[in-house]
Formats: C-alpha cells, sequence, structure tokens
C-alpha cells in the first residue's frame, strides 16, 4: 500500500522493507528476506542512483544473506559493489573501506582463495593502522582473521607472527590478567600445539585458564574449552594422568553450572573414556560410555548418529576385552540405526556386518557367522567401490566357514 500511495517516499520504504528483511532473516526464512532485500534495493536505485553511497546497507544485507546460504560467489559481487561505492565516494583511507576489505576476505576464504583473502585482510589493516590508535580492537580483530587464515593452512610460523602482534598490542593496553588477553593466549597456544611444540602450548593455555578462572562461574563455558585443549595436549604427550585430571575438571564444571549442555558434557565424558581405553583399564572406559549413552539416549531421538556412534565405541571395548555377547549387542543396535540412514554398500555397513560376523564365529555361532559374511560379499558384488581383494578375503573367511561347517 505505501509503495502505491506514498512513492516520494522510496527512500523511507525502503528502510523499512530492510527492517522486515532483517526480521525475517532471524527466523531463518533466508529466500523470503533475500526477496524483501532486493524489493528495497530496487526501490533505493530508483530513488538514487545504482551507485549511491545510500545504497550500502541494502547490499550488505543481501551479501550476508546470501553468505549464509553459502552462495559466496553473489555475496562476493555484492561485497565488491559496496567497495567500488565507498571508493568512489570516501578518501582512500576511510576506515568503512577497511571493513568492505575484511568482508571480501572472509568470502575469499569461504571460496578456500586464501592468498586473496590475505591481501584484502592487508588492505583492511594498512587503512586501520592509519585510522586507529595502536590498541584499537579493529586493528587486533583483523592481525587475527590473517593469523587464522594462515593457520588453517598450517602456516604455522606466519600465523604466530600475527597472533603474537595482536598480542603485543593487547599487553601494552591491558593488565596482565586481563579477560582480553585470553582469547590471545588460547590462539598462540593451538598455533604452538599444532607445532608439536607441547610445553609451550600449554604455558599459553594456563596463562588464559588463569585469567579464565577467576571469572567463574560466568567463564565456566570458556574454562570447560580451555581445560579439554590443555587435556588434549597432554594425551598427545601420553600424560593420561594429568589428562584425565583435566577432563574431569571439564565434567564438574559443566555438571555444576551447565548441566543441560548435553553435547559438551558427552563430549568430555567420552575423552575420558577413550584415556582410559588407552590405558587399558577397560571397565573405566565403559563406565564413561555408558554414562554419554545414558545422557544421549535422554536427550536425542532413538535413532541419533550421536547415539550410534557411542554404541559402536562400546561395542569395541567389549570385543577387546573378549566379552562377545556383549559386544554383539551393542553392534546390533548401533547396526539397527546406521542401516536406516547410509547407502547399503556404505563402510560403515560393512564393517558393522564383518563386527557382527566376528562376534557370532568368536561365540561358535558358525551358521550365523556365514550369513553375515555372505551379506558382505552381497554388497561387494553388487558394488563398484569395493577392490577385487576385499572382495577375495571374505570369500576366504566364508570357505573357511563352510568346511568348519560341514567338519562339525
Amino acid at each position: 500500500m505505501l509503495e502505491k500511495s506514498y512513492p516520494s517516499y522510496y527512500a523511507y520504504i525502503a528502510n523499512n522493507l530492510s527492517l522486515i528483511g532483517i526480521v525475517l532473516e532471524k527466523q531463518m526464512k533466508f529466500d523470503e528476506a533475500l526477496e524483501i532485500y532486493n524489493r528495497a534495493l530496487k526501490m533505493q536505485e530508483d530513488f538514487y542512483s545504482p551507485e549511491h553511497i545510500e545504497l550500502i546497507d541494502t547490499l550488505a544485507n543481501i551479501s550476508h544473506n546470501l553468505s549464509i546460504q553459502e552462495k559466496v560467489d553473489e555475496a562476493l559481487v555484492f561485497s565488491q559493489r559496496i567497495l567500488t561505492i565507498e571508493q568512489n565516494n570516501l578518501s582512500s583511507d576511510h576506515v568503512s573501506i577497511s571493513y568492505s576489505f575484511n568482508k571480501m576476505g572472509h568470502l575469499m576464504e569461504k571460496k578456500k582463495e586464501f592468498t586473496q583473502a590475505i591481501q584484502f585482510h592487508q588492505q583492511a589493516l594498512t587503512i586501520q593502522q592509519k585510522c586507529f590508535p595502536l590498541g584499537h580492537s579493529s586493528i587486533i580483530t583483523t592481525l587475527q582473521f590473517i593469523g587464522k587464515i594462515y593457520k588453517n593452512q598450517c602456516q604455522y610460523d606466519q600465523a604466530l607472527e600475527y597472533y603474537q602482534q595482536a598480542l603485543d598490542i593487547n599487553e601494552k593496553c591491558y593488565s596482565s590478567n586481563h579477560i582480553q588477553l585470553a582469547s590471545n593466549f588460547i590462539r598462540i597456544g593451538d598455533v604452538l600445539s599444532a607445532q608439536e611444540k607441547f610445553d609451550d602450548a600449554l604455558d599459553f593455555q594456563n596463562r588464559a585458564l588463569t585469567i579464565q578462572e577467576k571469572h567463574l562461574p560466568s567463564s565456566y563455558t570458556a574454562v570447560v574449552n580451555i581445560l579439554m585443549d590443555i587435556g588434549r595436549i597432554k594425551v598427545k604427550q601420553r600424560n593420561f594422568d594429568e589428562a584425565l585430571d583435566d577432563f574431569s575438571r571439564a565434567v564438574t564444571l559443566l555438571q555444576e553450572y551447565g548441566p543441560l549442555n548435553h553435547s559438551e558434557l558427552v563430549k568430555s565424558l567420552q575423552w575420558i573414556a577413550w584415556v582410559w581405553n588407552e590405558k587399558r583399564c577397560y571397565h573405566r572406559a565403559i563406565e564413561y560410555l555408558q554414562q554419554c549413552l545414558y545422557i544421549q539416549e535422554a536427550s536425542l531421538s532413538p535413532e541419533h548418529l550421536s547415539i550410534a556412534t557411542t554404541l559402536s565405541d562400546l561395542a569395541e571395548v567389549q570385543r577387546t576385552r573378549y566379552e562377545y555377547q556383549l559386544s554383539l549387542i551393542y553392534e546390533m543396535k548401533y547396526y539397527s540405526i546406521i542401516e536406516k540412514v547410509l547407502s547399503p554398500d556404505h563402510e560403515d555397513i560393512i564393517n558393522s556386518l564383518s563386527n557382527i560376523a566376528q562376534c557370532y564365529e568368536h561365540l561358535n555361532e558358525l551358521q550365523i557367522a556365514l550369513k553375515y559374511y555372505q551379506r558382505i560379499l552381497t554388497i561387494y558384488e553388487q558394488s563398484q567401490s569395493y577392490s577385487f581383494d576385499q572382495k577375495q578375503t571374505v570369500i576366504d573367511k566364508i570357505n573357511e566357514l563352510s568346511t568348519q561347517i560341514n567338519e562339525e
């Protein structure tokens, strides 16, 4: 109605349309939001001009929407248009241009065009270093953007260089135990861990932990994440007892402050189970896996794949203990879930059928074991995904069992 009655108010109407689009986007109605944004853009283009600076917010909304939907190439078109408008209307070192460079960098990173992504972030950094005082958050954020890209490419020395620059700036602006420093310590610790410099990594992670622990309980999620990182580093060092302490502290915090955070609690319990399994304390590993299963069954749908994973882990530990009857129970439950969601020739299906067959074989139920091996062979014969050697191995097992059965 407004569009028909008040054509001179196109700019005002376009702004209201954009607000509607933002609401739709928050409701995860991305296509509807995009349609609204495009209507707003068309009205603005008619009222102003296609290159007017007033179009920038709407163009940014469209680019963001497309990026969320992983339509990166389309998002880039609109982000480039924003950059062009800004470069034509603002001074070359205007801070708004730096934010557009960063946006372009993020989109290039999504496309895995890492060199170009870094170049855009570098351009942003150059402007920000001219416009802002040394300790400005935008400079630190851009340094971290660059560091992250280098880290994800496994270029760890370059990543450390930028993370260290961010840390140096923060240390000049904040006290040694300021919470702002904790994220810097974590990022550097992650890179050092990737370089297998575990003692140095632990030093930085522990510095972050010391800071975050002072802000409990509000910081409990950050403390849990750091404890898990520390535990995983100690696992890499084969320092299992200390790793167990860290994982157990994480569980305690989750149980106290975040009992409904089921996924994180299960993740922590799974790591404890894994460590006990590595220590060959299988009964303790089973104890923690059963805790995982109890939580998952109470909080997830019965056929959730997370439940399937835990069932598979329980089956494997029981096989390690030579408890084939118990392993079979868990493996059959695992198979009943995955057969409904995976293709018949999926590797996990075949592995599970093989595990079931082996359990029956160890339980001296040779006829049943034989049927499961025959099912595997049927899958191999109907699929092009498996090699001759894999098929021959199953044929040999079928022949071996057939011979045993005939001799009994």
